[in-house]
């Protein structure tokens, strides 16, 4: 009977061990430090991107982001001088502007099928938890700018922005690398600004965007860049042509105009450039 209890008690400590063997073996966020901070440590394909991850990410870009969410920001119809911007609760509806001239261009964002149900940000930014990567829409005085933030390095490295134009209209890279929508006459009616990815210690990620057909595609090397520090957060921003015009009208040049976006609103524009700068914002 000792003898028996003497080998059950050695069989009972050996599980323990083997036990504990197997949960360290296959927790390697435990034993090399993998977790990335705030998300959750799960495979890299299934990290869970949630509302209070985004928030964290984009709190650590804030003075890089082009824009900040006006104060009626939020879901639903937004104004944007030149028309207004429409963002959905439901991300498969896709964002929808209405430009100067009455015509409606939605925006289909990317990954948008597999996307949570929006949540609103204490700042008014609207983002959709998702799986490896995110999106948040951020609707400013300005315009709008549709956030990705990247995970892991397991995240694709390309995302598609699909548009539903109206008759007549074309997408096309701009000469500084953003692009734009021209009507059929090639007047531009929508500007989106040169793209733009930092990673979560303030490294810029290398971006670029394509064309084809009525998709925008942003390019973001995120696994290019040694020891980049994830989540990693781009762009693109829309900003409504009325403004960029009513902009240039001014003798403003494109850089001049690129650190206005950055501003956000009226007021903050009136201080840095002057009332009729700031006329160009409120669309007066």
């Amino acid at each position: 009977m000792m003898e028996f209890a003497c080998t059950q008690i050695r069989e009972d400590s050996m599980k323990r061990i083997l036990a504990g063997f197997v949960v360290t073996a296959f927790a390697p966020s435990a034993m090399f430090g993998f977790a990335v901070p705030g998300i959750a440590a799960v495979p890299d394909d299934r990290q869970e991107v949630s509302a209070e991850v985004v928030a964290q990410s984009l709190a650590g870009v804030g003075s890089s982001l082009r824009f900040t969410p006006a104060v009626s920001s939020g879901l639903g119809e937004n104004p944007l001088r030149g028309g207004a911007v429409d963002v959905p609760a439901d991300l498969t509806d896709g964002v929808k502007f209405t430009i100067s001239d009455g015509t409606m261009l939605v925006v289909e964002l990317p990954g948008a099928e597999s996307a949570e149900e929006a949540a609103v940000l204490a700042d008014g930014t609207v983002t959709y938890p998702s799986e490896g990567f995110s999106n948040s829409v951020i609707v400013s005085d300005l315009g709008t700018q549709m956030l990705t933030t990247i995970a892991a390095a397991s995240a694709p490295t390309t995302y598609e922005y699909e548009m539903e134009l109206a008759p007549g209209q074309n997408l096309q890279i701009a000469d500084d690398g953003g692009a734009e929508i021209v009507d059929s006459s090639g007047r531009p009616v929508m500007s989106v600004l040169a793209p733009w990815a930092q990673d979560a210690a303030g490294k810029e990620i290398p971006t670029r965007y394509l064309v084809e057909g009525d998709k925008l595609i942003q390019v973001i090397e995120h696994t290019s860049v040694p020891g980049a520090t994830y989540p990693v957060v781009a762009d693109p921003a829309f900003v409504p042509w009325v403004v960029a015009r009513c902009l240039l009208g001014l003798g403003l040049n494109w850089a001049t105009i690129t650190r206005i976006w950055s501003m956000g609103g009226a007021g903050s524009v009136q201080a840095a450039f002057g009332y009729a700068a700031a006329r160009c914002v409120m669309g007066r």
